[in-house]
């Protein structure tokens, strides 16, 4: 696990290192340590050893990681929906989808430029019969994808979820909604997100003044949190 771990991590992070005029070459990177993982896999299987869900899971997140590089977008998300189609056809409990695996998927479908496919897992996890854990992470990649659609009323039926699902929110996530509504060019709803914060007594990140920047570069600034 390690190795796939250490495999999965290093390209991708290099890939957004570096500028433009190298990125061809460290795609090619990228697409090798892709490889190397499913490499490993193979070598797992020819020796025997059967994976389970961690292992199935961090291959997926790198296929998720590999989906931000354009040219491998499309190959990454078909090789994660394999793993995950092989997770759901798996009679072996430890290989059966779990929160990490709707998270990583999700966040694979957004970084592909395929958000509503995402979002349609999402709904999937979120369904009574798919035995789904609630969490922070799924709900996080959930309105990161939402924020790529602008989707707004989305957005909220998720913030609506997780009140029902006792999941409070961090400041990434009042971050990433506040962002969603100025997208949306609602900046009242982005105040609203602001004073719910605010009364949760969450502190306000960079991340939260930047997505406040944000919506004050498309019109009148929001109320910076207190």
């Amino acid at each position: 696990h390690r190795a796939v771990s250490a495999a999965a991590e290093d390209a991708p992070m290099l890939y957004k290192a570096v500028g433009e005029s190298t990125r061809f070459a460290v795609s090619g990177a990228v697409a090798a340590t892709l490889r190397r993982c499913f490499d490993l896999r193979e070598e797992m299987d020819d020796a025997g050893v059967a994976p389970d869900g961690t292992m199935i899971n961090t291959i997926l997140s790198a296929c998720g990681r590999a989906a931000e590089v354009r040219a491998l977008s499309a190959d990454a998300l078909q090789k994660a929906f394999d793993l995950y189609d092989e997770m759901n056809s798996s009679d072996e409990a430890d290989l059966a989808p779990d929160a990490y695996t709707y998270s990583a998927l999700i966040k694979a479908c957004t970084n592909a430029g395929q958000s509503a496919r995402g979002l349609s897992l999402y709904d999937r996890a979120m369904t009574p019969g798919a035995g789904i854990e609630p969490s922070i992470m799924v709900f996080q990649e959930a309105m990161i994808a939402c924020s790529h659609l602008a989707d707004l009323g989305k957005a909220w039926e998720i913030w609506e979820d997780m009140r029902v699902e006792r999941v409070a929110p961090d400041a990434m996530l009042y971050a990433t909604l506040i962002a969603v509504a100025g997208r949306a060019g609602k900046r009242e709803e982005a105040e609203r997100v602001v004073f719910e914060m605010e009364r949760a007594g969450v502190a306000p990140t960079p991340e939260v003044y930047a997505s406040l920047a944000g919506i004050a570069t498309r019109g009148r600034p929001c109320a910076a949190p207190k």
